[in-house]
């Protein structure tokens, strides 16, 4: 067994997480909520590994995830949201639950418009959980659409 598979959390409760977005977390993992997720804090808070975490405590290996690693000059284009569909359309064929993880999401820059009506028009088939360390950078629209944690 690999190290990371032996000593990575396998559950909310093996990680320290302030109680209110702890119940959060566990409404995500039972499905009573099913927002997108933007979750904020400084360097080695378990961001990253929280966003990893919930979609396989929500469905077991029934997901796909797509992980983004933001950068300045990532582009959430039409050609980028095109081959996400089309991963969402497969996904729910194959009967999947779909997850764009994205690290560092205030990286993406302001003119996101298109990156918005496509997370509306596809609520409810894709998650979408970012990780940030300043939620304020993250454009107004975005974060509106997501619950921040």
């Amino acid at each position: 067994m690999a190290f990371n598979d032996k000593y990575d959390p396998q559950t909310l409760d093996d990680l320290v997480i302030e109680s209110n977005n702890k119940m959060v977390l566990e409404m995500m993992v039972k499905g009573l909520l099913s927002d997108h997720l933007i979750l904020e804090g400084t360097n080695g808070t378990a961001k990253s590994t929280i966003a990893k975490l919930l979609p396989k405590l929500r469905h077991g290996q029934d997901y796909d995830i797509e992980h983004v690693k933001g950068h300045s000059g990532l582009v959430i284009d039409e050609n980028l949201l095109d081959q996400w569909q089309n991963i969402q359309a497969w996904s729910r064929i194959a009967g999947r639950a779909q997850y764009i993880m994205i690290d560092e999401i205030d990286t993406l820059g302001n003119n996101l418009s298109l990156f918005w009506q496509w997370l509306d028009e596809w609520r409810g088939h894709v998650t979408l959980i970012g990780t940030t360390n300043k939620v304020m950078a993250i454009p107004r629209a975005l974060r509106s659409r997501a619950k921040v944690l």
